[in-house]
């Protein structure tokens, strides 16, 4: 009797104890990493408008501020972001000073793309002039 109440789980027990020969051929592709929020990142590829767009921006506001403006923008050297409110860029910038000599910065841009926000948090020379 207590067979018979059983055997209508036998299709779900078999379907989850043997496997397919279709699901054990395929490869998966390996997971994602988890994104970690509040955790920083390696910006991949910097050469990206975007990346260098956010460069020039901190470039421009460092010169809006600073006694000593005059900084052209050259390149984003190397970067990384962090997820919060929006992004948090940490980027090492390269410029061209009024001498013409070639500097890197560090700067911080916080970024909230749904709305158009930026703003530069942080902007300082990590080379010798």
């Amino acid at each position: 009797m207590r067979s018979l109440l059983l055997l209508p789980l036998l299709p779900l027990l078999l379907a989850t104890t043997i496997p397919t020969s279709h699901a054990s051929n395929e490869t998966s592709p390996p997971s994602p990493k988890p994104l970690i929020v509040g955790g920083w990142t390696r910006i991949k590829n910097v050469t990206e408008p975007n990346i260098q767009a956010i460069g020039e921006y901190a470039v421009a506001e460092h010169n809006k501020t600073s006694p000593k403006a005059g900084k052209m923008f050259r390149r984003v050297v190397k970067g990384d972001k962090q997820f919060v409110a929006g992004l948090n860029y940490l980027l090492v910038v390269e410029v061209t000073s009024r001498q013409g000599t070639v500097l890197q910065y560090l700067a911080m841009v916080w970024e909230r793309p749904w709305d158009g926000f930026r703003a530069l948090r942080y902007f300082r020379r990590i080379t010798k002039s």
